[in-house]
């Protein structure tokens, strides 16, 4: 059922569930900081320390999928203070972000599930059967069993809640391109909780 990234990296998650809980309880803490208040941002994003790429460098380019405008809004603030992203197109439904993915070919997708027309999931599969070489970052305020299970099937690589910080979305977006899984702290122990059982089950047949 998991692709074989993730179960490299369930065999550590799985034995570190005080660390998780841990950040989890933190995001809970800073949830009055919630995405959309900007006034306090991450060293990065700060005057002289802002990241600085080279004019040689090819900059992450982007695509961002969201039927929500202000939420749309805010990310698209928040992404383009980053010198090294690339917004390369918007969508509000997930026929809009189809079509700008098989027309523009971004190094990352922003998706979020549940969008008029096609939902995110289906937005992943037509994807990779198109754009392989995109990958997808789900940032989503749902965290159901069901929609985990058949992101992270269909090949979607990260997977962030709307309660993200701005510096952690901005991680996501750099570490997913590199090809690295990115599990919020609540869907990584939802992702070691039904890999668990899944070889429960196999082990009881």
């Amino acid at each position: 059922m998991f692709p074989s990234h993730f179960r490299l990296g369930l065999l550590s998650l799985s034995g570190d569930f005080t660390g998780i809980i841990a950040q989890a309880k933190t995001d809970l803490f800073t949830l009055k900081n919630r995405f959309f208040n900007l006034s306090v941002e991450p060293p990065e994003l700060r005057g002289e320390g802002r990241r600085l790429i080279s004019m040689e460098q090819k900059p992450i380019t982007i695509v961002l999928a969201e039927d929500h405008w202000l939420m749309r809004e805010g990310t698209r603030h928040i992404l383009e203070k980053c010198a090294d992203f690339q917004i390369v197109g918007e969508a509000e439904d997930g026929q809009q972000a189809v079509e700008l993915l098989e027309s523009k070919h971004p190094d990352v997708a922003i998706l979020d599930i549940r969008m008029p027309k096609l939902n995110g999931i289906e937005v992943v599969k037509r994807m990779k059967e198109h754009c392989p070489g995109t990958e997808a970052l789900m940032l989503t305020a749902y965290d159901d069993d069901d929609y985990v299970l058949a992101l992270i099937s269909a090949g979607a690589l990260g997977y962030l809640l709307k309660t993200a910080r701005p510096n952690e979305v901005i991680d996501a977006v750099r570490r997913v391109h590199q090809g690295e899984p990115v599990l919020d702290a609540a869907i990584a122990m939802k992702v070691v909780r039904l890999w668990a059982e899944q070889r429960g089950d196999r082990k009881s047949v």
